[in-house]
């Protein structure tokens, strides 16, 4: 693949959390040579008591690396931010996007990120707000989880999840109840399902060519294997 490409993923997991797509897909796409930002969670809800391991971790994770930048792998790059936990507060919110936009922009000039593929797995108003003032050339929403239901906190995700349905220039969805929520929304729909024994192809259409800034091949598929991780890659 002659076509190098720089991708931030706002990933709904820590790159130290159990191996998932997420860390799958980034490390395959590192592998071939693109560039990615792979940052980390930056949470549906409020922290309850339970989460202080997770809280500690994150605050050592900033550490490991420059002011929460670290290479994590050759092209894979993580970051750890430090955010203030109250994603549906206004006055957090705006505080984070000042916070975080400064400090990827600070490491994009210093790195010479430029326009990336934007590829995000949290609908949060907070990921909302970083995709818009990224600027990126092609933006992709992986949805592979009714987030609304994990509790009741986070049901106020849904509002900032159905704009970003209609916002993405590609969605793609783990199960056909949510093929069928997002495709209220979005007609760039994708059935892919996460960490199942399949192999689902998109083809070659429209859509497909979206995906071009990434692969040249114009087969369209993404490999899951079982055990939850991804180990092929969308080719269009």
């Amino acid at each position: 693949m002659t076509d190098r490409r720089d991708i931030v993923c706002i990933s709904s997991i820590d790159w130290d959390f159990i191996w998932q797509g997420h860390q799958e897909i980034m490390s395959t796409l590192a592998a071939e040579g693109h560039r990615v930002l792979f940052l980390e969670n930056t949470g549906v809800r409020a922290p309850k008591v339970r989460d202080l391991p997770r809280v500690r971790q994150r605050i050592r994770n900033w550490w490991r690396g420059t002011k929460g930048f670290r290479e994590e792998r050759p092209n894979l790059f993580v970051y750890s931010p430090l955010v203030f936990p109250f994603p549906y507060s206004r006055v957090a919110r705006w505080a984070n996007r000042l916070l975080l936009m400064r400090s990827l922009r600070r490491w994009m000039r210093a790195t010479g990120f430029h326009r990336p593929i934007a590829w995000t797995f949290l609908p949060t108003p907070l990921a909302l707000d970083l995709l818009r003032e990224l600027d990126p050339q092609l933006t992709i929403y992986y949805c592979i989880d009714d987030l609304a239901s994990s509790s009741l906190a986070a049901r106020r995700i849904v509002p900032s999840e159905q704009r970003l349905f209609k916002e993405a220039d590609l969605v793609f969805v783990t199960s056909e109840a949510l093929r069928k929520r997002a495709a209220l929304f979005s007609s760039r729909v994708h059935l892919f399902p996460f960490g199942a024994a399949s192999i689902a192809s998109i083809g070659c259409g429209k859509d497909a060519s979206r995906l071009r800034p990434i692969s040249r091949s114009c087969r369209g598929r993404l490999w899951a294997t079982s055990g939850a991780s991804i180990s092929g890659w969308i080719r269009s």
